[in-house]
C-alpha cells in the first residue's frame, strides 16, 4: 500500500474483503439502461444480465444494441429487449410507448440505470449557446425525469 494513500486506515480494512454477488441476485428483475450500446452502459447491462436481470436496451446504434444483445443471449438465460431511442429527439408520447411496452412485455420495471448523455462544448457556461443547452439538459435531466 502507498504511505500517500488518502485513507490509509481504510484501505487496511477493505484489503481482505471478497465479496462475490450471489449469481441469481437480480433474478426476476427488469432493468433499463440507457446508452447500453457501448462503454459504461454496455458494461452495466452484461453484468446486470449475468446476474439474471431482464434488459431493455436503451439506445441511439441499433447496430450497438445489437452487439450487447447478442452476447446477453448467448452468455446468459435472460430476455433482453432493443429499444432504438434517441433521448435527444424523444418526446413525452415515445416514453409513454416505451412503459406500455415494458409493461407490456415484463409486467413491471425494478430499476433504471440512465446511463445516456451528451458530451457539449468544452467551454465555460458563459459561452454555451442555448441549443446546446437544450440538447444536454433534454439528455441529462428532462429524458432521466420522463423515464
Amino acid at each position: 500500500m502507498p504511505a500517500d494513500h488518502p485513507y490509509p486506515e481504510l484501505q487496511r480494512a477493505i484489503s481482505g474483503w471478497s465479496y462475490q454477488p450471489d449469481p441469481a441476485l437480480l433474478r426476476g428483475r427488469t432493468i433499463l439502461v440507457t446508452g447500453a450500446g457501448d462503454g459504461i452502459g454496455s458494461c452495466a447491462a452484461r453484468t446486470f444480465a449475468w446476474y439474471g436481470a431482464n434488459l431493455i436496451l436503451l439506445g441511439r446504434t441499433h447496430a450497438k444494441l445489437e452487439r450487447v444483445f447478442d452476447w446477453i443471449s448467448a452468455n446468459t438465460a435472460t430476455d433482453p429487449v432493443i429499444v432504438p431511442c434517441d433521448l435527444e429527439a424523444a418526446d413525452r408520447t415515445a416514453f409513454d410507448q416505451l412503459f406500455e411496452q415494458t409493461i407490456d412485455h415484463y409486467g413491471k420495471l425494478d430499476g433504471l440505470l440512465h446511463n445516456a448523455g451528451l458530451l457539449g462544448p468544452r467551454v465555460p457556461l458563459a459561452h454555451y449557446d442555448s441549443d446546446s443547452w437544450r440538447r444536454l439538459m433534454q439528455v441529462h435531466v428532462n429524458a432521466a425525469f420522463d423515464l
